[in-house]
This record gives C-alpha cells, structure tokens and sequence, in this order.
C-alpha cells in the first residue's frame, strides 16, 4: 500500500529546501548559546532522513523508536516485543551501546543506516516485524555524548516514539527534554512505565499530571514489575500484551496513519524553519544597531584621552631667563643618553598601553549591556596590548625624526621634550629653545599623530567587535528561504494517501 503519494515536485523541493537550510548561517552573537544552529542541522536531518525517505518509499515499515534514561528497561521491552533476546540487558549502564534494529529480514537494508548513524539490524519472524521496525537506542542520559547524540537522532527519524521510564524516575531532567523534541517535531508518543509494582501505583497518575501540564499528549502504558531469571533479557508476554497491541493497531489502517504522521511532521518542520528565519531578519537589525552603537562609542575617542599626567620621571632643571650662554649651560646640565632616553620612552609606552586598554575595556563592558558579553569581550580585548604597542612604537620613531634636526649632542633631549610638550606637559619653553619658534606648529602636529595612531587602537577594537557579530546570513537569504518554504507548503497539501 502507499501510504503517501507525492505531489508533482515535493521531493524536489524538499531536497533544495535542506540544501539552502544547510547553507544558511544561522547564528548570531545573542542565539549561539541556544543552539540555533543545532537546530537548524536538526530541521535538516528531519527532511533527509525521515520526509524524503517516507516520499520515495511509502511502503517501508513504520520506525518505533525506544527511547529512556539509564536502566528504563527500554532492551527487555524490545526484546519481549519481538521474541528474540538480542538487545543485551543487565546492572552494568548503559548496555546498549549503539542503535539495535529489529526488522523483517525484508527491511534490512534499509535500516542498516538512519540519519547517517550505522545500526546494527537484526532480523525476525516475529508477526510484529511484518510492519515495524523496533529500535532500541543509547540511553538519552548517557555521560557519553555520542551515545546521547545517536539516540537524538534516531528520535528525529521516527514514526512514533516509545518514551520508556520507570516508577521511579519518571521525573528526571533529560527524559523531559527529549520530550520537548519529540513535540516540536511532531511525532506521535507511546509512553511507558515501567516496572511499577503496588507500591508505586500513584506514580501513573501523577506521570499523566506532569504530561498534562507541560501539554505533551500521549497515553501511559504501565508494565508491571517482574523477577528476571539471571542469563533472561525478557519479560513475560503477558506484561507487554499492551504495548504491543497498541504498536500492531497502529498498522491497520497503516496508510491513514502515515500520512497523518508525515503531515505532522512536515507541518512542524516548516514551521520551525519558519521561525528560525524570522529569528535571522530581527537578529539582523539587532546585530545592525549594536554595530552602529560600538562604532560610535568609539568615534574619536582617542581625543578625550588625558595624556598630560602620563609625563613623571623625566626631570630636568628650570629654563633659565637671559643669554645665550645660560641656555647653552642649560641644555648641557640636561642632556641625556640613549639609554636615559629609552628608559623614559619605555615608562611611557607601559603607561600609555594601559591606559587605552583600560579605555577600551570599560567601553566593552558598557556595550556588553547591549549584549555583547563573555568570549566576544574577550577576543576584541585580546589584540589591543599588541596594537596599541606598535602604534606607539611608531610615534616614537617619528619624534627620534624630528629630533634628529636638532644639534646631535641634544638630540635624546630634543625627544624627551618633543615628547613631554607634545602630551601637554613640561610647558612650551624648552621646546622653543631646542626646536625654534616653529616649535608650537611642531609640537601640535605630533601630538595629532600621536592621537592619530591611538585612535587606529579604537577603530579597529571596534572592527574586531562588530566582525565578531556578524554570524547573521545577509539580507535577502532568509527572503530566498521562505519563498522555498511557501513552495513546500503548497506542494504539501497535496501528498494524499
């Protein structure tokens, strides 16, 4: 029987829908922590592995997947179901170490891979491999996480889900997260408790209170407790009659029953591509905003630096009022060498580097109010040590320049006073005595290349912040998406039975 017949183009389009989804960046500085591309490979993985496969081979047996925690008893569940002891059982967690599939020696070959996870295929007679196949998965609590990973993906493959807990652990985390996947992508629920006893008869009720709450429907199926003989991987026939003639009454009506799952699923799957591109065009004009916000913060900041306090150290006598010989006495009692004039260039550069990165810091930590926080923080203020170092580094060979016009036996002195009139200390006079009355133009201009050469530090942290942001797919792609999305939703309607 074919349980769903293709519209003209479907698969094409599906097939074209998964590739522009795959291309597509969907993150974002303020989504990468709630694993938007996660999700986005997961939407993917849905349409290759379960649409196309349920479109271009109807007639495959319907995939039950056996999802639990740690000792749920999700191996002797399918191993009662099928009459075979082939999914290994036991105290030492987790048994199951990769996918197990039971199927009809007819199936085989097309359950040896699912979503790209090799599985182990075991074939039956038994009356129920006629129409499913029963798959039991790593424990979805697994401290492994390619164990956790397998099991996430085979849910994402599946007809129906078989959530398997216990009376006593029903309430776990993980199992309620998986629940919530299982949900968004639209796939039926069997759930199962397991291993309840007359003692823990409330814990059905309450079970289908948390269910109802966290609107997840589905029926609860309780499996009794039993004792095991060692060396048995079984229950009981008697203890899984339930579940399996709910499993069997799914295959009656096989065709109505897929296609209602296949349109389930897909309606779930456009919709959650649906948001995540509506998710791309507001996180668009977000990142946009944030980056007109830090390239302003860091206009021409370098011009409201206070640089006159940075100049200590550097002592020299007072210019002395009157001829030419005390200004030439002056200039011989003050004259430095080069390891003076290097020692004082390396005081300051410390004290500069500082104060920048300082500068810059705060000025980050202001945007990150914004939303910028953590390792984006980090990787823009990591580099500015290095780059407020060269920028500085190279003034300084522009003062030795100018300095090296002066009278050679005052040339490190010449520096030194360039450099301290140039930060606004040590006052003009020296400066006049040493560099002439063009002194002021002089002293001005450095100072500008100095501010200059700060102000590139700034530009290019604020660079390096709005580079670090823009992990949003450009203008126009999420438009291209949707479109591709509105020709899949029509196209849907008409895949009948």
């Amino acid at each position: 029987m074919v349980a769903v017949r293709t519209a003209d183009g479907l698969v094409d389009d599906l097939r074209r829908l998964a590739s522009e989804l795959e291309t597509q960046d969907l993150r974002s500085g303020r989504l990468t922590a709630s694993q938007t591309s996660q999700t986005r490979d997961r939407l993917v993985r849905i349409i290759r592995s379960y649409l196309i496969p349920r479109l271009t081979n109807p007639e495959a047996p319907l995939s039950v997947v056996f999802a639990g925690p740690t000792g749920s008893g999700k191996s002797t569940l399918v191993n009662s179901l099928s009459g075979l002891e082939v999914s290994e059982t036991g105290p030492i967690r987790p048994t199951t170490k990769g996918p197990v599939i039971l199927a009809s020696e007819r199936a085989r070959h097309q359950f040896e891979s699912v979503g790209g996870v090799d599985c182990e295929v075991v074939t039956g007679r038994a009356p129920i491999l006629s129409h499913v196949a029963l798959v039991d998965t790593p424990d979805i609590d697994s401290t492994l996480t390619e164990h956790r990973v397998m099991a996430e993906i085979l849910i994402d493959c599946a007809d129906v889900v078989v959530m398997v807990t216990s009376a006593l652990r029903y309430a776990d985390l993980v199992p309620w997260e998986v629940l919530r996947r299982v949900k968004a992508a639209g796939t039926p629920l069997i759930f199962v408790l397991n291993r309840v006893n007359r003692g823990s008869s409330g814990a059905i009720t309450d079970f289908a209170s948390r269910l109802s709450e966290a609107g997840v429907e589905g029926d609860i199926i309780a499996v009794p407790e039993h004792h095991v003989e060692v060396g048995t991987h079984s229950v009981p026939a008697l203890a899984v009659r339930e579940l399996g003639r709910r499993l069997v009454g799914l295959t009656r009506d096989r065709g109505r029953y897929q296609q209602e799952i296949f349109h389930r699923v897909i309606d779930s799957t456009i919709t959650q591509i649906s948001d995540l591109t509506d998710q791309v065009e507001r996180d668009r004009v977000w990142v946009e905003d944030i980056d007109a916000g830090i390239r302003s913060a860091f206009e021409d900041k370098a011009q409201a630096l206070d640089l006159s306090a940075l100049i200590t150290g550097l002592e020299m006598s007072k210019v002395p009022e009157g001829g030419r010989w005390r200004l030439r006495r002056w200039r011989r009692t003050n004259r430095l060498k080069s390891r003076d004039l290097a020692e004082f260039e390396s005081t300051l550069r410390g004290r500069l580097i500082t104060l920048v990165e300082s500068d810059l810091r705060s000025i980050i930590l202001r945007k990150g109010e914004l939303g910028i926080v953590g390792g984006t923080v980090e990787g823009a203020a990591h580099d500015v040590h290095l780059i407020t170092g060269r920028a500085i580094d190279g003034w300084f060979d522009i003062v030795r320049r100018e300095a090296d016009g002066t009278d050679k036996r005052d040339r490190y002195l010449a520096a030194a006073v360039l450099i301290s009139a140039a930060l606004g200390a040590g006052g003009r006079r020296p400066a006049e005595i040493l560099f002439g009355p063009d002194s002021e133009v002089l002293t001005n201009r450095v100072r500008l290349q100095l501010l200059d050469r700060l102000q590139v530090t700034y530009t290019q942290t604020a660079a390096h912040l709005c580079e670090s942001l823009r992990l949003v797919s450009g203008e126009g792609e999420a438009d291209e998406l949707q479109s591709r999305l509105t020709g899949v939703v029509v196209r849907s309607h008409f895949a009948d039975a």
